[in-house]
């Protein structure tokens, strides 16, 4: 029997690490030392930066596996190590001591997934690490254990299962054909099916509940209030980016023949980017406001992976600016959730410098956010460029809810809390900001195998008028909005809208005449929605028990005839 290579020991180990600790965590003598280290392994992936290029194969591991990080998956890996690192170094100094070995148990867990999916390169591995994460994930989502964090669970679990389930059809109907195969051959393995379309739909359709595309979004803004802080902020800012790299992974960029599926991403995407700036700008709880922004930002990315599936020729390009825009998207988003906690604990200092992930996932000139949607432009397929003021529209959006976010920030109570011992919540937070505002514009460089992106071009007098317009028009249109109605005229839409879809106009009535009678006539239908939501809930906590007894009981039997 040949013994392994180092470079495999070492592909095979550092992904194995943060399970050791995880284990540590229940060992009553190390658990204080293993709950403080808990916080740096996110840290430990950007060692595997060094198998850029490579491809490290084990042939004895379940079906065979395959681990490597190329072009694209690359600057995820580099967000997922850097945002999990910072955003637990901000738990260690918020949740209680007696909480966090149950806290980082979940932790550990669920980044042990999400690192293996941007590093595995064929399509049982992938399945099996993103299965790992969204199960375990559920355990962040319900950690205060409060009935509102169960409903949230509830449904993040029977959702994920349901996008899973899509995804593991998928599978089976590509393994039925090809067996376990790599991703370098997946696209011409696609084509060559019977039925090329709905393969590559049922992937579709899996990893839309991942990234949160209207109408398979209703999870997002539940979870997202209910965890904590940090997991809220790996949830939104890289969690999501496991949908795209299982776009990326799964779909046929590179054959013909998939435009109407392209087709329909695109307006999905375009959809959700303006559904979630319509509700997150009703809601009154800032991490549910930015829950809706990434459904919005979510979208954009949307749009771009369907553009890119219209038209292979311009695919790797595409796919390489879409990469970018979630770069930036993860960072800038993980710091807003941090700035949360940041408005009690440090209240002055939050007010002063929160606004620079905003502006940026707002597109403002020379941010990081301009960079992304400058290059997202240059690559957008001649044949699409009508729908290129929409791109332009759905920045003022994106200020609109941002500034909704801002004025939120600035109410919330100032009450500081001391920081304990390790590292203070304050500096995290601030190397987020610092990474913000200079990674992506490093990373760019990464791409110029893939297309040239570029750093100057956010610099041209015809681009900074075009990413300054939008946000000018958006904060004239907020501050209108303000002195106009104030919060008079603003409808009362739960979390999670239409599965929970109560409306409630407080002031409506006196400001529009008749509205009350119409809101009287709605009321049976409305009334009949909620409990159709209420039926579909239910069957999806049973669908989502029934899926997951399934998957545990195929995992087995994959386990026994493998081994």
């Amino acid at each position: 029997m040949m013994l392994p290579s180092v470079t495999q020991l070492f592909a095979l180990l550092l992904p194995c690490l943060p399970l050791a600790v995880a284990a540590a965590l229940y060992v009553r003598p190390l658990q204080a030392r293993a709950c403080r280290l808990s916080a740096w392994i996110p840290l430990s992936g950007l060692a595997l930066l060094f198998l850029y290029g490579e491809v490290v194969e084990f042939p004895w591991l379940l079906l065979g596996a395959r681990v490597g990080v190329d072009d694209l998956a690359a600057p995820l890996l580099i967000l997922a190590s850097l945002a999990w690192t910072l955003a637990g170094l901000h738990a260690r100094s918020r949740i209680p001591d007696k909480d966090q070995p149950r806290f980082f148990l979940f932790w550990l867990l669920t980044w042990t997934g999400n690192l293996c999916v941007f590093i595995t390169l064929d399509a049982a591995s992938f399945y099996a690490a993103y299965a790992m994460m969204s199960v375990s994930a559920y355990g962040l989502i319900i950690f205060y254990r409060r009935p509102d964090d169960y409903r949230a669970g509830r449904i993040y679990l029977a959702m994920a299962l349901l996008g899973e389930a899509f995804i593991l059809a998928g599978l089976f109907l590509l393994g039925s054909s090809m067996g376990n195969i790599a991703f370098d051959q997946q696209p011409d393995a696609i084509a060559q099916l019977q039925q090329p379309l709905l393969v590559a739909g049922l992937f579709a359709a899996g990893f839309a509940v991942k990234m949160g595309m209207v109408p398979l979004h209703m999870w997002l803004p539940l979870a997202h209030p209910q965890a904590p802080v940090p997991a809220s902020a790996v949830l939104s800012g890289v969690i999501l980016k496991a949908g795209l790299m299982g776009c990326i992974r799964f779909l046929p960029f590179e054959v013909d023949g998939f435009a109407l599926l392209g087709a329909s991403l695109l307006a999905i995407g375009l959809v959700s980017a303006f559904f979630g700036v319509v509700i997150g700008l009703t809601q009154t709880r800032m991490k549910t406001v930015l829950a809706y922004s990434s459904i919005s930002q979510m979208g954009l990315i949307s749009a771009g992976i369907g553009a890119a599936l219209m038209d292979p020729a311009i695919a790797p390009a595409l796919l390489a600016a879409v990469t970018l825009f979630a770069l930036h998207h993860g960072l800038a988003k993980t710091a807003l959730f941090l700035s949360v906690d940041m408005a009690t604990e440090r209240p002055v200092l939050a007010r002063r410098l929160v606004w620079l992930p905003a502006i940026a996932l707002a597109g403002a000139p020379l941010s990081s956010g301009a960079l992304a949607k400058v290059n997202l432009k240059s690559h957008w397929p001649d044949f699409l460029t009508g729908l290129e003021p929409l791109l332009l529209i759905s920045s003022v959006a994106t200020t609109l809810l941002l500034t909704r976010f801002l004025v939120l920030l600035w109410q919330s109570g100032n009450e500081a809390a001391s920081d304990r011992d390790g590292v203070p919540a304050a500096i995290p937070w601030l190397l987020l900001l610092l990474a913000g505002l200079t990674v992506p514009w490093v990373a760019t460089h990464g791409f110029a195998g893939l297309a040239p992106l570029s750093t100057t071009a956010p610099f041209r007098p015809d681009y900074l008028l075009e990413t300054l317009l939008p946000v000018v028009a958006g904060l004239m249109l907020a501050t209108a909005a303000w002195r106009l109605n104030g919060e008079r005229w603003r409808p009362n839409i739960p979390p999670g809208d239409l599965i929970n879809i109560r409306l409630s106009w407080s002031r409506a009535p006196g400001l529009l005449p008749g509205f009350g009678s119409l809101k009287d006539g709605l009321s049976p239908l409305l009334e009949t929605w909620e409990r159709m939501m209420g039926h579909s809930e239910q069957a999806l906590s049973r669908m989502a028990t029934s899926l997951l007894v399934l998957m545990s009981g195929l995992g087995l039997l994959l386990l026994a005839v493998t081994l």
